[in-house]
């Protein structure tokens, strides 16, 4: 798991440190405090464990299709101010991998010609392994900002002194790369975007494991007439379909946005065992009576899965339901603006949370 999370000129903060994360990791803030900018920091250091995030992090933001001209902006808009010229920095101490540093900053195209990277084509994978010390450089070309980036990944190992490296070259819809693949992975799940077909995939893959039956009980915290859930393709597209007791199966996305929403998320904590998985948002969707199960349902799939999650909030009633249904295991984090533009994270642990909550305390 990771522990803790040091941010350096990424979005609006100059700097950030978050100690103390657990299992499970709620965080709360002002609009523009930054909740969303700590989980994208989050997902920009899976890149090493699975390259094909990168060309995924721009549908974080909602961008789901990248025009030409539009990544070099993107990635620009990742920068303190703005300012290309400050690499942004993203450290962390994992409890598995280690010591993780992660630089973004911009360089000249030709860097890659000049280290001998032979790039090759491919679609993600998750195979390498490695417990290192790492750093992570975003290049691209000064002369062609609407060109595509460079990523250069590289650590080295606990045990001995080789120096190892994965190469990345990201455009609008493709991704290109060589080297190892190491062994950090993550998933994130928006209020907004999603996939039938690949909540449905993923379905059966849960199902294969002979798990299917986890979906099926975090379902009937809202539909109790639940039954089953199938992975089906009756209609040519591969959907999730349910039945609750009618004639036929009826399509997931019928049953409400809270239904989907609880789906996505436990899909997700089933597709990266060991890794790490986002939330914003958690509460979207999602009737405040049925909040303490939710978090019930979050807690037992992130030990069954061995998956740490990070999810954010606007919600007093979101808190409360987490103090209610999450006796250890887990922090809440309010992210602050200070006067002088800096930022801060608090961090509270069990007891903190329950003196806010007994005293009503404004903490989002």
């Amino acid at each position: 798991m990771i522990e803790n999370l040091r941010l350096t000129n990424l979005r609006l903060f100059r700097e950030l440190q978050v100690d103390r994360l657990e299992r499970v990791n709620l965080f709360a803030g002002h609009n523009n405090s930054g909740k969303s900018s700590v989980l994208e920091a989050i997902l920009l250091l899976a890149v090493g464990g699975n390259p094909s995030l990168a060309l995924r992090i721009p549908k974080f933001r909602g961008l789901s299709h990248l025009p030409p001209g539009v990544p070099a902006s993107f990635w620009k808009s990742m920068f303190f101010e703005l300012d290309t010229g400050k690499p942004i920095e993203i450290k962390c101490t994992h409890s598995r991998l280690g010591y993780l540093s992660l630089t973004v900053s911009r360089e000249s195209g030709s860097s890659l010609v000049r280290q001998g990277v032979g790039l090759s084509k491919g679609r993600g994978g998750r195979e390498a392994r490695s417990r290192q010390i790492r750093s992570l450089s975003l290049l691209t070309s000064k002369g062609n900002p609407g060109g595509p980036w460079g990523i250069l990944l590289s650590w080295k190992d606990k045990n001995n002194d080789e120096l190892r490296s994965m190469h990345l070259t990201v455009d609008s819809n493709d991704v290109w790369f060589s080297g190892e693949v190491i062994r950090l992975e993550a998933e994130f799940v928006s209020p907004s975007i999603g996939n039938i077909r690949d909540d449905s995939v993923l379905l059966g893959q849960l199902r294969e494991r002979k798990q299917g039956s986890l979906l099926t009980e975090a379902l009937r915290i809202i539909e109790p007439r639940l039954e089953s859930v199938e992975d089906s393709s009756a209609t040519g597209t591969p959907m999730i379909r349910v039945d609750i007791g009618l004639p036929e199966l009826v399509p997931l996305s019928a049953m409400g946005e809270g239904m989907t929403r609880i789906a996505r998320i436990v899909l997700a904590m089933s597709s990266v065992r060991g890794g790490v998985v986002l939330v914003d948002e958690i509460e979207t969707g999602i009737h405040h009576s049925v909040l303490k199960k939710l978090w019930a349902v979050v807690a037992k799939a992130a030990r069954t899965f061995d998956v740490q999650v990070f999810a954010t909030t606007h919600s007093f009633e979101c808190l409360v339901a987490a103090q209610e249904a999450l006796p250890d295991a887990w922090r809440f984090h309010r992210l602050e603006r200070n006067e002088d533009g800096s930022s801060r994270c608090v961090s509270f642990d069990v007891e903190d949370v329950d003196v806010v909550v007994r005293h009503g305390l404004e903490v989002r």
